[in-house]
Formats: C-alpha cells, sequence, structure tokens
C-alpha cells in the first residue's frame, strides 16, 4: 500500500552522497584526500541560492 501512495507522489530516495569529480586528483601520495583551498566567493554564492 505504502510503495503505491509514494510512487503516486512521485516521491524518489535520494542517496546520501557527494560526488567529486575527477576525485584522483586530490589525493596524495598516502591516498589521503586533500581538497583544494575553496574560493573567496563560494560561501557568497551558496548563501545567496539558500535565501531565495
Amino acid at each position: 500500500m505504502i510503495k503505491q501512495v509514494v510512487t503516486t507522489v512521485k516521491m524518489t530516495p535520494v542517496a546520501e552522497v557527494v560526488s567529486i569529480p575527477f576525485v584522483a586528483q586530490f589525493l596524495d601520495e598516502k591516498r589521503n584526500f586533500v581538497p583544494t583551498p575553496p574560493c573567496p566567493h563560494r560561501p557568497r554564492q551558496c548563501s545567496t541560492s539558500l535565501s531565495g
């Protein structure tokens, strides 16, 4: 019954994953993840997209 209701309202599961394209370029010689420093404009872009 619940499956019929969920598919009727077109609900789909969302995976709790973050895709990182070209992840190999962020790995050091010990295979630890080393991200690049963030751009100074990213927090402003994120806050404006979240606020409206």
